[in-house]
């Protein structure tokens, strides 16, 4: 029996998906906002490669094109030991399934729907529910269920937070040399320059969430809020 602890991540899926981007892992990385070592161990199969937010996942998958339950691997199909007698492979496999369909619904579902659609008795569902729970709460996820209803959601809620400190970001750690200068260079009526367009985006999309640029003309210019700072 193969005893050797398996990656969260289905890291043929994310390879396949990399190399058919054309991007180099480093550049991935530097998209995602994502440490190229934590990439890295994702991509070598690491079965403890950190912590990591759901927030940063979802940016993963999306530059990846592909769906976030696709990043997560099938819970591996193990025996049932004296040791370990609670792991049921078939649980393992209705783990799976049950997370493939409640992740991305943004609306819970009814277990009695859920059970009959899948042709299982609640218990099936509810041991499934249980293991799934499980596995998620490693990737910063939890099934909740409430009034007969299941649905997949965050641990903890980052929304806010990450909004809050996007807002202070600049404040506290200041901008980078070239963001100064991006900066300076809109000011002047200058074009944005940078290696490539993709940089370009990068930079002035940093910019703008900073609140010193506003993008929503064909050019971008100087935010109202960073005119009224410096007139």
């Amino acid at each position: 029996m193969n005893d050797q602890p398996h990656s969260l991540f289905d890291v043929a899926a994310i390879r396949t998906a990399l190399q058919q981007s054309g991007l180099a892992p480093s550049e991935l990385a530097f998209r995602v906002d994502f440490a190229v070592r934590s990439l890295q161990r994702i991509l070598n199969g690491d079965p403890d490669p950190g912590e990591i937010r759901v927030a940063t996942l979802a940016r993963l998958a999306n530059h990846l094109g592909l769906p976030l339950r696709s990043l997560l691997a099938a819970p591996p199909v193990t025996t049932t030991t004296a040791v370990d007698a609670e792991v049921d492979p078939v649980a393992a496999d209705d783990a799976a399934t049950v997370t493939a369909l409640l992740y991305d619904r943004t609306t819970p579902t009814l277990n009695d729907h859920l059970a009959e659609a899948l042709d299982w008795s609640l218990d099936r569902l509810q041991q499934a529910l249980t293991e799934a729970d499980r596995r998620l709460r490693m990737a910063g996820l939890r099934i909740v269920r409430e009034h007969g209803e299941s649905r997949v959601q965050p641990l903890h809620d980052h929304v806010q937070a990450r909004r809050d400190l996007t807002q202070v970001h600049a404040h506290r750690s200041g901008l980078k040399p070239y963001e100064y200068q991006a900066a300076y260079q809109t000011y002047t009526g200058q074009a944005i320059t940078a290696p490539n367009e993709t940089r370009r985006r990068v930079i002035t999309g940093g910019l703008a969430n900073a609140g010193l640029l506003d993008l929503t003309e064909e050019e971008p210019a100087l935010s109202a809020a960073a005119e009224f700072a410096h007139p």
